[in-house]
């Protein structure tokens, strides 16, 4: 097999899916081959019926430092950038948003760029207590792409996501964690299991009806209320009619906890 096909790994531990930047010797840095499978990666997990819950994690000191730049020269026509995102980087966010299940972004080391940019657009992220953000863009004099924009301040607020974006450098676990950027921080030390423990709590949620809190939440975002509660409406009815649910009855009135199934 080719070195560059293994640059993106895949690792089924139980119902979590592990998708794993492997190229540590470059941080992880994204190449076209690696952005082409790690969408096929999400799109195939979305359909794995074995599949509850998605870790997105990187091998290495580097979650993931964003695009190879080396792979685009030192003065690349500025319509490639767009060309860029447009052939592989904006397919990879769409597999990730429409993909039913929990995606969760196991920052172990630095993630730089479009690699935050990736992690942002994760359900969930946890990051190790060595780990940071670092947003990028602007030292090149670039616009935040990959979504970065769009995720940011809508977890962190208008303002910090501002700041970050144009001013600031390294953003680390304590500053992560307290304004909301990440959801847990764990010791760099048995960073892996943690984030899989974490992963396995997700995986154990029903699976069906997060996929449909997943899209409601998205349609709620921008819709009007009248419309958001329509599709609310939807989807309830649609939850309903799960094992799950049926589940979740039963164990309410037997008053046990529930085991899902994600059926």
């Amino acid at each position: 097999m080719a070195k560059q096909a293994t640059d993106v790994l895949i690792e089924q531990r139980g119902a979590v899916r592990w998708i794993v930047f492997n190229r540590p010797e470059a941080m992880n840095a994204l190449t076209d081959i690696m952005l082409e499978a790690l969408e096929r990666a999400f799109r195939e997990a979305a359909r794995a019926e074995d599949v509850r819950a998605i870790v997105l994690a990187g091998r290495g000191r580097a979650f993931q430092a964003g695009q190879d730049l080396s792979a685009l020269g030192e003065a690349p026509e500025p319509e490639t950038y767009g060309a860029l995102l447009k052939k592989r980087y904006h397919p990879v966010l769409r597999a990730m948003r429409e993909t039913p299940k929990p995606i969760l972004a196991a920052v172990g080391g630095v993630a730089a760029g479009a690699g935050m940019s990736l992690a942002l657009a994760a359900d969930f992220r946890v990051m190790s207590d060595r780990a940071a953000f670092v947003p990028a863009f602007f030292k090149l004099a670039l616009v935040p792409d990959t979504g970065m924009a769009y995720f940011l301040p809508r977890l962190v607020g208008f303002g910090r996501a501002l700041e970050w974006m144009t001013l600031g450098g390294r953003i680390g676990p304590d500053e992560a964690l307290r304004t909301g950027l990440v959801h847990r921080v764990f010791p760099a030390d048995g960073f892996e299991s943690a984030a899989q423990a974490f992963a396995e709590t997700l995986a154990a949620l029903p699976t069906k009806t997060f996929g449909m809190l997943k899209r409601l939440l998205q349609k709620a975002e921008a819709a009007p209320l009248g419309e958001a509660l329509a599709y609310e409406r939807m989807l309830q009815s649609a939850a309903a009619a799960t094992e799950d649910h049926r589940r979740g009855m039963t164990a309410f009135f037997a008053k046990t906890e529930p085991t899902f199934t994600g059926r």
